[in-house]
């Protein structure tokens, strides 16, 4: 469990299934949260004397998972969507089942009358929670496995394996050059992967495939596929930076126009075998962001690395959920301790290290000198390379070279203006210092350079904008 209005609350272990395999039983699976959900939602909970009113938010899991704890008929299945009433086409040439433009929202009302008798299989404990929404409250709309995981890594692997007829596969040299680009990208420090090489793109991590998506892949994909398919992903690159920003609430609608083009476009572009599930469940992700907020507090992602964590506390496989109870215990009760007596850090700092001066706007926003870490957007739109900063009467000013000419990375569908993606060179950063106040400072942005640093893309890093 997460507490989305705190999320400095590290997540919370509600329960955990021990078994020889997946739980096959939704109802002794579900039944003991959804019952401790309505009293909770009831009574609140007692906290230092004081009962906190607490709200359900909603349930966020990927694609077998929430047709496991709807009690529906699996994502593949032609009945599967549990968003819309869509009717799939199982393919005997791609032995898949895919989906093709859209259909009527399925009803909660709908739903617990049983009138989907396709695509319900049996009851689910989740119908019983006080003022739920079956159909809404469950996400679709998760970076991870739909954007990342999902058709980020879909993309990249059809252009290196040549799986998205009718695009042609990259050659080896191509392959080569463009994993030598990657390798040498310099990403901030708050993005802790670095990115590899192709030939490891089975092994990629759902944050190397987002720091590809949001960073790299407009630059790096330029003249290195179709004009059409390059035009296609522009789609796809404008929808999920717009939808992954609170700042961009203004374009969530069009996102939403951009998504079902690409969608429909789909099967024109590349083999129409593609239309999975995955393709499809993009359609519904504005619904799930103007509901929820943007993508990011709607991820999966913090749930994931928890789980990681979770598993790496069993050292033996002898009587495996005693040792995670143990540990999670001991873990719960060191950080309330280390909660109770660390110092409340007050940002923004600044460091000295040696001669340079580090400014620590706030925890994962640092400037520093350097490509990776200095360049950060103005609120009147101007692009600055950090140098140092000072601090003065209570107020921080940092002192920078401005970028004098930039343009936007592209014009169609829309300039990449709206989202604050440019292009520029180097010889057009003023050798001139220039003295900004610190709340002039809009977010900080990523530098992807492909020529050695003669020219830069700029693109936010989207979690620095102060929303």
């Amino acid at each position: 469990m997460q507490v989305s209005n705190m999320p400095e609350i590290p997540i919370m272990v509600l329960g955990i299934f021990c078994g020889s395999s997946k739980p096959d039983n939704v109802e002794g699976f579900l039944r003991p949260l959804v019952s401790e959900i309505n009293h909770i939602l009831v009574q609140g909970i007692l906290i230092n004397e004081t009962v906190v009113d607490i709200r359900l938010g909603a349930f966020i899991a990927d694609t077998p998972a929430r047709a496991f704890i709807n009690g529906v008929k699996s994502y593949n299945a032609r009945h599967g969507c549990i968003k819309c009433k869509i009717v799939g086409t199982f393919d005997e040439s791609a032995r898949k089942t895919l989906f093709g433009g859209t259909a009527e929202d399925r009803a909660d009302e709908e739903f617990r009358r049983g009138e989907y008798t396709e695509h319900q299989l049996r009851h689910t404990p989740l119908l019983d929670i006080n003022e739920f929404d079956i159909v809404k409250d469950i996400i679709v709309a998760d970076n991870l496995h739909i954007l990342h995981l999902g058709l980020t890594r879909t993309l990249l692997k059809g252009y290196i394996l040549g799986s998205l007829p009718p695009l042609l596969k990259w050659t080896p040299r191509e392959l080569k050059e463009i994993s030598k680009l990657l390798v040498n990208v310099e990403y901030p420090s708050e993005i802790h992967r670095k990115q590899r090489a192709l030939n490891y793109i089975t092994y990629w991590k759902g944050s190397e495939l987002a720091a590809f998506l949001h960073h790299s892949s407009i630059p790096l994909l330029k003249n290195r596929i179709s004009d059409r398919a390059y035009e296609h992903f522009k789609l796809f690159f404008l929808a999920a930076n717009i939808l992954s920003s609170k700042l961009f609430e203004q374009y969530w609608e069009y996102a939403g126009q951009l998504l079902q083009q690409f969608v429909s476009e789909f099967s024109t572009v590349y083999s129409r075998n593609y239309l999975t599930s995955n393709i499809h469940n993009l359609l519904h992700i504005p619904a799930d962001v103007q509901r929820f907020g943007p993508l990011p507090l709607i991820s999966s992602y913090p749930f994931e690395n928890k789980l990681q964590y979770i598993k790496r506390l069993v050292k033996t496989g002898h009587r495996e959920l005693n040792q995670v109870v143990c540990r999670l215990t001991e873990l719960s009760e060191l950080e309330t301790a280390v909660e109770n007596t660390k110092e409340q850090v007050q940002y923004p700092l600044l460091k000295i290290k040696k001669e340079e001066v580090i400014l620590q706007v706030k925890p994962n926003f640092i400037l520093r000198k350097g490509n990776r870490n200095s360049w950060f957007l103005t609120q009147g739109n101007e692009i600055v390379k950090y140098s140092k900063a000072i601090q003065s009467s209570g107020k921080f000013f940092i002192e920078g070279h401005l970028v004098t000419v930039k343009y936007p990375t592209f014009t169609t569908p829309v300039s990449s203006e709206i989202i604050y993606n440019y292009t520029a060179k180097s010889s057009n950063i003023s050798e001139t210092l220039l003295t900004i106040d610190l709340e002039s400072v809009k977010c900080k942005l990523v530098a992807t350079s492909l020529d050695k640093g003669n020219s830069f893309n700029f693109s936010p890093l989207l979690h620095t904008f102060d929303e």
